[in-house]
This record gives C-alpha cells, structure tokens and sequence, in this order.
C-alpha cells in the first residue's frame, strides 16, 4: 500500500503542476477567498528569499537523514512512520524538479491571507503532522508502560 499511495500522490502533484503551469487562468473555488492559479515561486518555504547553497545544502543533509529514518522503519516494520517520511520525501523531491526544470517550484493553490501552495507542499505538511502524532503517541504510550 504505501508505494502505490506515493506513487499517486507523486502522479497527481506532478500532472496538477504541469496542467497550471499550460493553463495559467485563475479559476475561483471560492471568489476573494480561495482559487488555483499557476504562479512560480522562486523563494523558499513561506516566500522566504532563497540563498542557493545554503538552500541545498540544508535540503541535502535533511533528505539523507530522512533517507537514513526510512530505511529503519522499514527494517523495523513501523510501516506508519515509513510512509510519511517516505511522502515528505517524495514531496521534497517534486518540488526539487520543479526548481531545476523550471528555476522555481510551481504554486496553484491560492487563498486571501496570501499563502500560495502545491500538492507536494501539502503532503509534506500533512505527513509531518501525522508523524508527529505518533511520534506523541508512542512516546506517550512508553511514559505509562514505565510508570505502571
């Protein structure tokens, strides 16, 4: 299961990046609110400026020690964990071609408070959120193992 829902959450970011970057409407989802309309970002996270070797080197050392997690997940069979640091990667990873094929990650999903984002940022997100979670969770669920 976890390599077919990588591989077709990879497939749908990257036909969503290639369908707006070919149709630059904006297409309203909800007016003044909420719309999907292509826009490159050239900047990191959150529009913040982007110096090059810093970027990559930080990218670098971040996907390697995912790398590293994942492959001991695996081994440990801890499948749950396995896959969201296998979906941040995945997502790194998208947003990476976008910055080499196109000198900047392609955005569409837009809204009033002026955040712009993608598919790929948004599984990051989520599977940092959900590993999180169980991180908390096994770690709360080893405090009361040890206190009983």
């Amino acid at each position: 299961m976890p390599p077919a829902l990588v591989a077709l959450l990879t497939l749908i970011d990257r036909w969503s990046k290639a369908f707006f970057l070919n149709n630059p409407t904006t297409y309203p989802v909800v007016p003044k609110w909420f719309w999907l309309k292509f826009q490159l970002n050239s900047d990191m996270a959150l529009s913040l400026p982007l110096f090059p070797i810093v970027y990559y080197s930080l990218v670098g050392i971040v996907l390697g020690i995912l790398a590293v997690k994942a492959v001991r997940k695996w081994h440990e069979q801890i499948l749950a964990e396995f896959t969201c640091i296998v979906v941040i990667m995945a997502g790194a990873f998208s947003n990476l071609a976008d910055r080499y094929w196109y000198g900047g990650v392609i955005d569409f999903v837009g809204g009033r408070l002026g955040h712009v984002f993608n598919i790929a940022d948004a599984m990051i997100v989520v599977s940092v959120v959900v590993w999180m979670l169980l991180l908390w969770k096994h770690d709360r669920k080893k405090t009361v193992q040890t206190h009983s």
